[in-house]
């Protein structure tokens, strides 16, 4: 009889340590608190002066697509050009969970805002030396399809624009435990205002 009760006690105290793991890792995957990281690979697919597309890898698997590209301005107001990072993930493996650009000019200053029409999450703007910042801390459901960012860029006299990219993302699946990580790197020609 003692040893039945001692079993019993013994798969009790099992069957308790494993619903407490298995609900930590439940409320882990719900609330997006991953446990690892991992980085991910990014390949330059095709670039010209003005414009690039890249691909960003798991291993072997392609789980998504960046697009930029700088538009020519025209002369018949301020000086400014238009720039637009494309960001499009294969959404049936991968969700965006924020993004971090960091625009430079090298030792010139540029002026950069959001486009009005691009979306409109809680985003922070700030310059960092030279440089400016944009962060996108959680896209939410944004980051569920396309992402669009459109900027109006003033190049002040700048000739090349660098872009430096943070991107974290995680797999769609029942336990999101692991983000996975991305750094991209652009260098692209300010294309001359056009009259």
């Amino acid at each position: 009889m003692n040893q039945k009760i001692k079993l019993l006690a013994l798969l009790a105290l099992i069957i308790l340590i494993i619903g407490i793991v298995f609900a930590g890792l439940l409320a882990v995957s719900v609330t997006q608190s991953f446990i690892f990281s991992s980085d991910l690979r990014v390949i330059e697919i095709e670039k010209d002066n003005v414009s690039s597309h890249l691909a960003v890898y798991d291993g072997e698997t392609m789980l998504g697509n960046i697009y930029f590209i700088i538009e020519p301005g025209n002369a018949d107001g301020l000086e400014q050009n238009r720039m637009t990072i494309s960001l499009s993930l294969f959404y049936n493996q991968t969700e965006l969970d924020s993004i971090a650009v960091r625009f430079s000019a090298g030792a010139n200053i540029v002026s950069i805002f959001k486009e009005a029409t691009s979306y409109a999450w809680k985003y922070q703007f700030h310059k960092e030396g030279s440089n400016v910042v944009f962060e996108v801390p959680d896209l939410g459901w944004y980051g569920q399809s396309t992402t669009k960012l459109d900027f109006i860029l003033f190049p002040m006299g700048a000739n090349n624009l660098y872009l430096e990219m943070q991107l974290s993302m995680h797999r769609i699946n029942p336990l999101q435990l692991t983000s996975l990580k991305a750094q991209v790197h652009i260098e692209a020609t300010i294309p001359q205002v056009t009259a």
